[in-house]
């Protein structure tokens, strides 16, 4: 037990260690402690927003000061404590969905995770403390913080890797007033491999660590609500909401482990390419079928919008035709027109 004086500061090596292992014990795969000085990696972030390469996303600019102090989300935050918790991958690299769009609300359960977190400490170790948790869910810049908590290094496709078990990670936030003592960042281990850059089919990735989201096919198939755009209609392929294309070239993802513990949850009838099924859904059934699972936060509309595009790019069947042509009088001028554009490109 940790009954103790916030005064007593030499104890806090000790309860940040206590801390680490309550956060195992919940089934965290990685757990870091940070201060909440964001200033340098506000930087990176005012540039990219100068640079305009961040699309429809205009909440990173109009949230910015929250963005450079986190202590706005809670005045009396001292420390961050970062968490890190591996998803299993898609088992095929050629689906058309992202390994993370498999799953159950990823963000729910790992704020509820995040709060018996919270209480743990609170009852466990008998320490009060001011706190706030995140997942996804908030104006905080997740990745810097993670990463100057030592939970992983930014590849050059500006996503975090472990090097034990590789970027398939989503990550959440403890702000606490609890003074522990901090984490030192670790160094980049990415060396001279560049794959994720040569891989990806856009060319969203500009240059190492320079992400240009406009032509990113997460961002133009998740956040972006408006016609994508000819030239990139093409390179997309069959990717419907995600891409993990640079993730799958990465050599540190080689090594994902996921324990059995793993409280993720795979959604079944995602398992396995319907590309044709899940166009022909209607509203209220895709509601359903994607209730409790990060595609409901993708409009109905743009969910049809990419397939279309998709099946598009797929070799000519009766069945993609057939399939198509029952959408060319969508209500949705979004869905008519990249509807049209399939059928036109499946005449090539």
């Amino acid at each position: 037990m940790f009954a103790m004086n916030k005064n007593h500061h030499h104890d806090f090596n000790q309860l940040a260690l206590a801390i680490k292992q309550l956060g195992k014990e919940l089934g965290f795969d990685h757990i870091g402690i940070t201060d909440t000085n964001l200033l340098q990696e506000n930087i990176h972030l005012k540039e990219w927003l100068a640079a305009r390469h961040y699309g429809e996303m205009k909440y990173f600019e109009k949230n910015g000061d929250i963005y450079e102090y986190p202590q706005k989300l809670l005045p009396s935050a001292i420390r961050v404590i970062c968490c890190g918790l591996n998803y299993p991958k898609s088992s095929s690299p050629d689906h058309p969905l992202a390994s993370f769009a498999m799953l159950e609300d990823y963000s729910a359960l790992v704020i509820k995770l995040l709060k018996e977190y919270v209480d743990k400490i609170n009852h466990k170790l008998k320490i009060p403390q001011n706190a706030r948790v995140f997942a996804g869910n908030g104006p905080i810049l997740e990745k810097s913080l993670a990463c100057k908590a030592g939970l992983g290094w930014y590849g050059k496709h500006n996503i975090l890797i472990n090097e034990t078990s590789g970027s398939f990670f989503c990550l959440g936030e403890i702000l606490t007033d609890l003074p522990l003592p901090v984490d030192q960042p670790i160094a980049n281990r990415c060396g001279n491999c560049s794959k994720c850059i040569e891989k990806c089919p856009t060319k969203a990735l500009i240059a190492p660590h320079k992400l240009d989201a406009k032509r990113c096919i997460s961002y133009l198939t998740g956040s972006y609500k408006g016609s994508i755009p000819l030239e990139l209609r093409p390179l997309i392929g069959t990717k419907i909401l995600g891409c993990d294309l640079c993730q799958n070239v990465c050599p540190w993802n080689k090594y994902l482990q996921i324990s059995l513990q793993n409280p993720f949850k795979k959604i079944p009838h995602f398992a396995a390419d319907n590309l044709i099924d899940w166009f022909l859904w209607d509203e209220k059934v895709f509601k359903e079928k994607t209730k409790n699972s990060p595609i409901s936060l993708v409009r109905y509309e743009c969910w049809l919008r990419n397939i279309a595009v998709a099946l598009g790019n797929l070799p000519k069947t009766d069945k993609t035709l057939a399939a198509l042509k029952l959408r060319l009088n969508h209500p949705s001028e979004l869905v008519r027109e990249h509807v049209k554009w399939a059928l036109k490109r499946q005449d090539k």
